[in-house]
């Protein structure tokens, strides 16, 4: 995740809490599959009443997809 994204994703995701952020982001990288990290984002979202369809969401989704499944590309289209 580029720094550009990463501060848009701090900000609009989660209320600029640079520590939940980088803990989330730990969490996915130690994800044993796609199942489980969607479950992760699908979860800290709901906690900070953030809409799972935003922009914001669905890029960050697409971009945790795309490290299990990167022969989809981003957004699972090939």
């Amino acid at each position: 995740i580029d720094s550009k994204t990463e501060k848009v994703f701090i900000k609009k995701l989660f209320g600029n809490d640079q520590a939940a952020y980088t803990h989330l982001i730990n969490k996915l990288e130690e994800s044993e599959s796609w199942r489980v990290a969607k479950i992760l984002i699908d979860n800290e979202l709901f906690k900070r009443d953030v809409d799972p369809f935003s922009r914001e969401a669905i890029k960050l989704v697409d971009l945790v997809y795309s490290r299990y499944y990167p022969e989809e590309g981003v957004g699972g289209k090939k």
